[in-house]
């Protein structure tokens, strides 16, 4: 399949799946210095797992992951909801966070890439595929902005211009 049809059925079949963006970026890290840097500093605190050895050398090297890889789809699951109601006259009660007032994100869009993944391998044939869900040793924002999703705001966040930052990404 030619690239420019590739691209468009690939975006077609991933907003036919829930997906708001989808993009590709190449499968190398541009912070994987600077991760290992975050890391000496003990800015990740008791999350121990994230400076497990093989998870920050994968980090920087999508190949240590997915033998052969050759590009990253990534793609973006919006999430934004209206207001939460206000606590009802009990200062005591708090406001659950947008993110998660529904299903577990990592389970509906981690289904979802699964299908992708699925498409994927009909339309090209030998497609070897990983589906991440924030639970992977991938820097996956990193790849989401290589790929176009948007940029990091001073929050770290993905933002993108007309979605802002409401979303997951896969």
């Amino acid at each position: 399949m030619k690239s420019r049809r590739f691209r468009q059925a690939l975006e077609e079949h991933a907003e036919a799946l829930g997906f708001s963006m989808v993009g590709v970026a190449p499968p190398v890290s541009e912070h994987a210095v600077f991760y290992r840097e975050w890391l000496d500093e003990g800015y990740h605190g008791e999350m121990s797992y994230l400076a497990r050895p093989g998870a920050v050398s994968r980090r920087g090297a999508l190949e240590e992951t997915l033998a052969g890889v050759r590009s990253a789809i990534v793609v973006a699951h919006e999430y934004y909801q209206e207001d939460a109601p206000e606590a009802v006259g009990d200062p005591s009660l708090g406001v659950i966070a947008r993110y998660a007032r529904g299903a577990d994100y990592h389970r509906v869009v981690k289904k979802k890439l699964l299908a992708l993944a699925r498409w994927l391998d009909t339309e090209l044939g030998g497609v070897g595929a990983r589906a991440y869900v924030d639970t992977g040793p991938i820097l996956e924002r990193e790849l989401a902005r290589r790929a176009g999703l948007g940029w990091f705001g001073r929050n770290t966040m993905l933002i993108h211009p007309r979605r802002g930052s409401y979303f997951f990404l896969g």
